[in-house]
């Protein structure tokens, strides 16, 4: 059974994660794609989830949470309490005939925290990047009716954070409803 320390503790863990300067605005991409509309999206999945590319939507893990499925999570056995934390790494490299660019990226990736207050109900609630942009582009252009060139310069940083609210009752033996409700928000320069 969850006791009210160790509600406590997950609760301050989840707190700090979320006034923490590092998990606002982060930029986890250096791709030119990230250009065009909210940016790069994150992948839709926490855990083991990213792991299986996905397609483990339909589990009902009895070992780690399943955030693109609230319903499942009835499976984990009453009185637990999990927490998951993810880190994010990840390097590019680019080049044209001229230039070459690497680039190395390393920031939080997901909080997320899942109890059971009462048999037969799970809440889960957690933070995440929903998606993050981060660009430069420089193009040189020639001047119309001379041989002069000028260069221009497109940037773009920032993108859209995600905190989440789960909810799953257990309605028979093998019917369980979930549903998540989520608030975004983020700058875009």
């Amino acid at each position: 059974m969850m006791t009210r320390n160790t509600l406590f503790i997950n609760v301050f863990y989840l707190l700090s994660v979320a006034v923490s300067p590092s998990l606002m605005a982060q930029n986890n991409t250096s791709s030119p794609y990230s250009s065009l509309g909210i940016g790069d999206i994150k992948h839709n999945g926490i855990g083991a989830i990213q792991g299986m590319g996905g397609t483990g939507t339909a589990l009902s893990p009895r070992t780690y949470y399943n955030y693109t499925n609230p319903a499942g999570n009835n499976a984990l056995p009453p009185k637990i309490s999990l927490t998951d934390i993810g880190l994010f790494y990840k390097q590019t490299s680019g080049s044209d005939t001229e230039t070459t660019q690497k680039n190395q990226d390393f920031n939080l990736n997901y909080f997320s925290l899942i109890f059971s207050p009462k048999p037969n109900y799970t809440l889960s609630f957690g933070l995440r990047p929903y998606s993050s942009i981060g660009y430069e582009i420089d193009i040189l252009s020639g001047i119309e009716g001379s041989n002069e060139e000028y260069q221009s310069r497109y940037s773009g940083q920032g993108g859209l954070n995600m905190v989440f609210w789960s909810n799953a009752i257990q309605l028979g033996e093998r019917l369980s409803l979930g549903a998540t409700m989520s608030f975004m928000w983020g700058q875009i320069t």
